[in-house]
This record gives structure tokens, sequence and C-alpha cells, in this order.
């Protein structure tokens, strides 16, 4: 069965047959950590890729166990484009545009952390976004960082399709309101430079506003989110990130400071 389209060029949603919605909700019911449940749960879902979105939401919503249900996914994703089966590829997209959501159903989970760090390794995802589906299931205590609240305060600036994009970029949820959206990315950042041990008393970095317009304030800041995520220095060795580090890679853009407290 072939996806039906719609005018503007998008695909509308694929209903399974009544016998197959039945076997894949039974499959999932069912569903264990055991390898051969989780090839089951995967096979079918290749084998029906052009009904792919519902297959994902019967996923997120029969699986009993989520972190099986996670591990289906994983499945799903490694091998959607090394099959040879028409519109498999269309599961990447819809994962991950749901990821986020799915995910805080794990928090604090190490088993989903770990699937995480697997991705990593495949290089299907961006490295932002990888980050960011880190900070929803690995929470860490952290402070507001005063680079976090200049960005903040950006973002209030800024419209609803940056603002969403920025989420979507950097492995958050996409929905609900401008102000709940902002919110999650500053609790994205302020979780990468909890990762890195950062702390305002050690250093903290001034984006100086007089005389600049924000745009190019925003570019700065994402120079440093860059660096911070590990895809913005060429040669740098981050395992343990030093001021001397982030003054290097700073010194390229004017009227960005690092300022140090003794």
């Amino acid at each position: 069965m072939e996806p039906e389209y719609t005018k503007s060029g998008k695909t509308k949603q694929c209903l399974l047959s009544e016998s197959s919605e039945k076997q894949f909700t039974n499959i999932l019911k069912n569903l264990t950590f055991e390898r051969k449940k989780i090839f089951e749960a995967m096979v079918f879902a290749i084998k029906n890729s052009d009904c792919a979105l519902k297959v994902v939401e019967m996923i997120e919503e029969f699986s009993e166990d989520k972190l099986g249900g996670l591990y289906v996914i994983s499945d799903i994703l490694y091998n959607c484009n090394k099959v040879n089966i028409e519109y498999s590829w269309s599961y990447l997209p819809l994962i991950e545009s749901r990821l986020p959501l799915y995910l805080e159903k794990l928090k604090n989970s190490a088993e989903a952390l770990n699937v995480i760090n697997i991705w990593e390794t495949w290089g299907i995802f961006d490295t932002k976004y990888l980050k960011g589906l880190k900070s929803i299931v690995d929470e860490k205590p952290s402070q507001n960082s005063l680079l976090v609240i200049k960005y903040k305060e950006i973002l209030n600036y800024c419209d609803d399709y940056f603002i969403k994009n920025k989420c979507k970029e950097f492995g958050q949820r996409t929905d609900g309101h401008k102000e709940q959206q902002i919110l999650r990315i500053s609790y994205f950042l302020n979780y990468i430079i909890a990762s890195w041990g950062i702390k305002d008393d050690w250093v903290y970095v001034e984006v100086q506003s007089s005389g600049t317009k924000p745009e190019n304030i925003l570019e700065k800041v994402d120079k440093i989110i860059d660096m911070l995520t590990g895809t913005g220095i060429q040669g740098e060795e981050l395992d343990a990130l030093s001021i001397q580090a982030i003054k290097k890679h700073l010194n390229k853009y004017p009227e960005v400071y690092i300022c140090q407290h003794s």
C-alpha cells in the first residue's frame, strides 16, 4: 500500500488493516527485553514502512515497557536505511521529531542513556540533538548560568519559528507556548554547562550587546554552544575542557569576552 499525499505534498497517515493492527498491538503488549521479541516488533515496523506514523504512534501507546519500546525504535533506526523496502527511510525524520517526548518517560534511565550513546557511534543524528536527548534522560542539578541568562533574554525577542527550530536543533520538544520552548532551550544549555562542570565563580561568558545586532549576538553564543557540545573546535581535546581552550575559541569573535574570578 503506497502512502497518500495531500496537495502540499505531505503524506497522509496510512492506516494498518484491522488484522495487522491487532497483530502489532499484541506484539507490543507482550514486548520484553528478549532479543526475539524486539526483533519481531522491528520486522513488523520495517515491513509496514508505508504506515510509519501509525506504527510509531502504536509503539508510543502500547509498549507496556517504555525501555523495550526504545529498543524497538533503536532497531528501526539501525535498519531503516539499510533494507531495500520502500518508504523505510521515512522512519528517521518521524522518530527524530518524536523522541524528545518519548524519552521524558525514561528520565534517569541508565539503559536509555546507553542507547543514546550507541546512536552517537552511528552518525544518524546531529551531535547537538543527541546532547539534547541526553539532557532529557540524564537530569543534572544546574544553576542559571550567566551565559544562559543572556541567551534567554535575546530569545524572548526572536520569532516563534526561530525558537521552534532551536528546540528541534537542541533535541527538545517543539510543542507548547514560546515561553515553554525557551525554558527547554535554557534547560539544555544549563545541562551542557553543568556537564563540563563550569561554574560562574570560576568562569563566565559575557556577550557584549552594546552596538551589536541581536542576531549577531545569537550567532556568537551559538559558537560557544558548538564548542561545548564538541562540534565547534577542530582538533581540540575536549575531554578536559579548559579556560585556555575557551579563550582560544572566543578570540575569533569580537565583543565576546571571558571573565575570570580568583
